[in-house]
């Protein structure tokens, strides 16, 4: 999936990380998460936007049983960031909305 350059139907959703471990700062977590293609990638993310062992993303675009998400950090991989922030195309049904 594309990055959209519009704006687009952007909403909030929750994703179940592979492991969730202290981050190196004690308002942080590390986290693992997983690609449709189930290549791991990881990253620091802030403690607000974790809540029940799951993380906070916006989704971008649903097609095809897959789903554009932006994170709210980094990953350690860049080839999954860029200049705007860090996104993965991840299996839809690994989101929850809630």
């Amino acid at each position: 999936m594309k990055i959209p350059t519009k704006k687009s139907n952007a909403k909030r959703a929750y994703l179940k990380p592979i492991s969730i471990t202290p981050g190196q700062f004690s308002s942080e977590k590390a986290i693992e998460l997983q690609d449709y293609r189930e290549d791991r990638f990881s990253g620091f993310f802030q403690n607000k936007y974790i809540k029940n062992d799951i993380l906070e993303v916006i989704v971008l675009q649903e097609k095809d049983g897959l789903a554009l998400i932006k994170l709210p950090g980094r990953l350690l991989e860049e080839p999954a960031c860029s200049g705007s922030g860090c996104y993965l195309t991840i299996k839809k049904s690994d989101l929850k909305y809630i």
